[in-house]
């Protein structure tokens, strides 16, 4: 009798399932085909079949190419197919982009790859990047204090402390591996070390937290640095089965049930296992990080406002009773990884491309050898702010600012539109967005667009903007930017809350870095780009593995 009961249990959920799913596509493909009535004017690639569509050669492909040639081939708008036969609007025209993030904003409302925020939430948990409306206010006011150039400047000689760490690292490493190969450079995993410098930056800088990173040679001990640097990748794996996912609606289901189902599915899927796991760590260490600074401010702890200023304001928070623990801990579990994950990556980016173009290495270190202040900073007999300092320079701030724009670490923002909008363009023609579109706002085409930048826009070349004319270009594109007319930090209400955070640890890295040790190709491996919900790095030979990996040829000088 139970036998019989628990049978028809199942067949009654697992019909409840497929009725969810089918409804849901059904909705998907019908509403697809009210939009495609509507963007009948707008062009864009053929399909590559009824199931995913586009999404496997934009989101999921090999580089940057997919992006950045529709936009050559079909404009700054262009209609490309997701599941199910239903439309999404490809944008990186740079007037249309203004209109969406701040003068409609309102209407275009942040989703994720899902076409929700559940994603988002089940990831990191209802922290910045999982909100909109009213609650993202609330707390992007309330965190907005930690972001400040005042807090900034507080945080330069913390930042500079932990620089001078990696730079012994990247020192010791290249010395002892030129010293057992028999040359002048050793060969090893210079990404490995940034996004260990990364998490161990952010934590610090951001909650008085060391996950000593810098001190454990072994990546495989530090789970932290792991879990945050497998995330993206294994979503790429993932491809449109992520979406495909997220539209039969059983995000919807409690978390304990999602988690079982991932934990059964990870049985026979790897990708599946490593995503589990890597959501468990970063929960798991916010949870740590958490209750050890909770523990400290009930006991009496005074905190240290020039290095820990975001677990303060979190700390006020909670104890007024405004943050429950899970919101603090969304919160740390959004900035340690959106912190750790962007700027590193960007980081490696600048390093390989300065190993690729030795004249601007030469250059750059040049100048940091000329800036007598800079040097005393490094060795903590100045009195300047290491953030004053540093950002005085010319030829490190164009680095920063080519590599910000050549590579953004987020090629896409996802938004839907609420209700039919008609968006101008820069052409001064206009378009008519339906209601429930969704839309890819292409940060990756929008800093490549050679109206902007010119023919060489795709081209990394830092001089460009030491030039006036190039300058003149841009400003007068009046890009809805926060940062220097690049796209990647976007702008408006949902504008990168840590932008400014991100170049001092860029500039500082640079500029402790680049003085004491040069960067050279690897010898007989090849450095891909690999372009999906986020951009990571690797070689061609391992391109199939999740963790990032970023071989250099170093030299101590």
């Amino acid at each position: 009798m139970a036998a019989l009961a628990f049978r028809l249990l199942f067949e009654a959920l697992v019909l409840l399932v497929f009725s969810t799913v089918f409804a849901n596509v059904v909705q998907v493909w019908l509403h697809g085909r009210a939009k495609v009535r509507a963007l009948r004017g707008v062009s864009g690639p053929p399909s590559n079949g009824f199931f995913f569509g586009n999404l496997r050669q934009l989101l999921f492909s090999f580089g940057c190419g997919p992006a950045y040639n529709a936009v050559a081939e079909y404009g700054g708008i262009v209609k490309v197919e997701g599941l199910f036969g239903d439309f999404a609007l490809l944008i990186s025209d740079h007037r249309a982009i203004a209109q969406i993030l701040l003068k409609d904003f309102d209407n275009f409302p942040v989703t994720d790859m899902g076409g929700s925020l559940d994603l988002n939430t089940y990831f990191l948990g209802a922290g910045l990047l999982s909100l909109n409306g009213a609650p993202h206010r609330y707390h992007r006011k309330a965190l907005n204090p930690g972001f400040s150039p005042k807090h900034m400047r507080r945080l330069g000689e913390l930042v500079r402390d932990i620089c001078c760490q990696i730079r012994d690292i990247l020192v010791v490493k290249a010395r002892r591996g030129a010293w057992e190969s028999g040359s002048r450079t050793a060969e090893f995993d210079v990404g490995e070390v940034m996004n260990r410098a990364g998490v161990e930056i952010v934590s610090q800088a951001s909650f008085g937290y060391s996950f000593r990173t810098l001190e454990k040679e072994d990546p495989e001990q530090t789970e932290i640095v792991r879990a945050v640097k497998e995330m993206l990748p294994v979503l790429e794996i993932l491809g449109p089965w992520v979406p495909m996912f997220m539209i039969t609606g059983a995000t919807k289901l409690p978390h304990r049930l999602i988690r079982l189902l991932g934990k059964t599915l990870g049985l026979v899927c790897p990708p599946v296992r490593k995503l589990m796991r890597a959501v468990d760590v970063l929960h798991g260490q916010a949870r740590v990080m958490w209750e050890k600074r909770k523990a400290d401010f009930a006991a009496g702890e005074d905190p240290d406002e020039n290095c820990e200023l975001l677990s303060t304001i979190l700390w006020q928070g909670y104890s007024e009773g405004g943050l429950t623990d899970e919101e603090v801990c969304a919160q740390m579990s959004t900035v340690l990884f959106a912190g750790s994950d962007t700027t590193s990556t960007t980081l490696s980016r600048a390093l390989h491309m300065l190993a690729l173009n030795p004249h601007c290495q030469d250059r750059l270190r040049e100048e940091l050898e000329r800036a007598e202040v800079v040097q005393e900073l490094l060795h903590g007999v100045a009195d300047e702010p290491v953030y004053n300092a540093i950002d005085a320079l010319p030829y490190l701030d164009a680095v920063c600012r080519e590599t910000i724009r050549e590579c953004t670490p987020l090629p896409f923002r996802n938004r839907r539109a609420q209700r039919d909008c008609v968006v101008p363009l820069k052409d001064g023609s206009s378009v008519l967005i339906p209601g429930g579109s969704e839309i890819l706002i292409n940060v990756h085409g929008c800093n490549r667009d050679e109206d902007l930048w010119g023919p060489d826009a795709h081209l990394w070349r830092p001089e460009r903007w030491l030039e006036e004319e190039s300058l003149v270009r841009v400003k007068e594109a009046a890009l809805p930017a926060v940062y220097m007319n690049s796209m990647s930090f976007l702008g408006g209400r949902k504008a990168c809350i840590g932008f400014k955070f991100a170049l001092l640890e860029m500039k500082t890295v640079l500029a402790t870095v680049i003085p004491s040790v040069r960067f050279l190709p690897p010898e007989k491996q090849e450095i891909a780009w690999r372009f999906g919900p986020g951009v990571t790095v690797s070689t061609t030979d391992k391109f199939d593995d999740p963790l990032p990996r970023m071989p250099l040829r170093v030299e101590a000088l």
